[in-house]
């Protein structure tokens, strides 16, 4: 679950380093006069009160997001926070992916870094974890479940676009958001390896639970501003 969190952990480490950086007096006209940021996505800003941009993460490729999903269960119940727990039920699935967040955003003070607005989330992702077979009760075996998740969140985002004298840009923001889309495509069904069907059914069904719940949604970006 901390995977999750790695994206909130960068935006402090952004903070962090920003410290040693002079701000600019006036953000809403370096906005203006320098419209573009760019690093892990970009920012524009085609006017000093609003703009739009798009921030890539790419963190789960390097640590790969775990989660304990209780097979059957529905809402809160759906996943376990006890990243040890061994009991039968429970379902490791294993997830990377890439993720672009799309802002829309809008900065009510001229002069002001803080900026509110919608976030998009669209969302690649590969995810697999071990299915019991039919004869799970007596043989213990269990088959590999693999598949391909295109999905889109959405939620409101509050965060701070901050610009400094060197013409760099510290975007960080939170949002609470959810999935309201998702296409699924499987590599491994499990099918040829005698999968116990209803047992998969009753794991994807609570991991759409889990994944379609309200949740944050961190954007974390340093980049180079300019006019284009």
């Amino acid at each position: 679950m901390r995977v999750k969190f790695l994206p909130f952990m960068c935006g402090t480490c952004l903070l962090s380093l920003s410290s040693c950086l002079t701000l600019v007096k006036d953000h809403g006209k370096s906005r203006e006069s320098h419209p573009m940021s760019v690093g892990t996505g970009f920012v524009y800003t085609p006017k000093k009160s609003a703009g739009f941009g798009v921030v890539f993460d790419t963190s789960s490729l390097a640590l790969p997001e775990q989660v304990l999903i209780r097979s059957g269960s529905r809402g809160a119940n759906s996943y376990s926070i006890n990243s040890d727990a061994t009991d039968q039920e429970l379902r490791k699935v294993r997830s990377v992916g890439v993720s672009a967040d799309l802002l829309t955003i809008y900065f009510p003070w001229d002069n002001s870094a803080f900026f509110a607005g919608v976030s998009g989330r669209a969302r690649h992702s590969r995810n697999a974890y071990n299915e019991w077979k039919n004869d799970f009760k007596t043989s213990g075996d269990t088959v590999n479940v693999e598949w391909e998740d295109q999905s889109l969140s959405l939620g409101a985002i509050l965060g701070l676009n901050l610009r400094y004298e060197n013409l760099t840009s510290c975007t960080i923001g939170a949002a609470m958001g959810r999935r309201f889309l998702n296409q699924r495509h499987f590599l491994d069904n499990g099918n040829s390896d005698r999968i116990d069907s209803e047992k998969r059914s009753s794991t994807l069904a609570s991991y759409d639970d889990y994944r379609e719940r309200w949740a944050p949604m961190y954007v974390a970006m340093w980049s180079y501003s300019f006019k284009p």
